[in-house]
């Protein structure tokens, strides 16, 4: 017989990753936010592909700036576009804080660039990005099991991204 207490952390574990495979689904699932999820998904791979074949080349200010600029204009769209209420309200806000404060770091190079380049790395940008986004639009109610649940989405794609760098040929000074 189980106790109380496993059973509680059974399902809020069930909970969690359920959360997290709803997100990963949730264009295929809700196809009406294809048209704002799509470019967040497409161009996160792109450019973590892109990364991977030019292992030598390395994010830049410029770059970290205009990833910061993407939660920035994806939070702004959110609010021109979907009527957020209650936590997701605060959830769009959010973004659009980190946006501009991410933004302002990078721009005026205020912390190392170790820490900009993490911060405002196109994988970690555009996931927090799509996973707000597939939040606000399919109406997923947001507690302390859903964050959970988009942290471990969040924690995934970042794995995956890692391991696609990792595949990735890298393209030599010789060949294409």
């Amino acid at each position: 017989m189980h106790s109380r207490t496993e059973l509680v952390g059974q399902f809020f574990h069930e909970e969690i990753f359920s959360t997290a495979i709803s997100i990963f689904l949730a264009p295929v699932e809700h196809p009406d936010i294809l048209p704002t999820a799509l470019p967040l998904i497409l161009a996160g791979l792109l450019v973590e592909l892109y990364l991977g074949k030019y292992k030598n080349e390395e994010l830049g200010w410029n770059t970290a700036v205009g990833n910061a600029v993407v939660w920035l204009y994806t939070g702004v769209y959110l609010l021109l576009t979907e009527n957020p209420q209650g936590l997701e309200v605060q959830a769009t806000y959010f973004l659009i804080m980190l946006g501009l404060f991410v933004g302002f770091m990078d721009f005026y190079h205020i912390w190392p660039a170790k820490i900009a380049f993490l911060v405002s790395s196109s994988g970690l940008v555009y996931t927090i990005a799509y996973t707000i986004v597939v939040m606000i639009k399919t109406a997923i109610e947001i507690n302390n099991v859903t964050l959970l649940g988009a942290g471990l989405f969040i924690a995934i794609v970042q794995a995956g991204v890692f391991f696609i760098k990792f595949i990735e040929q890298p393209r030599d000074s010789f060949s294409m």
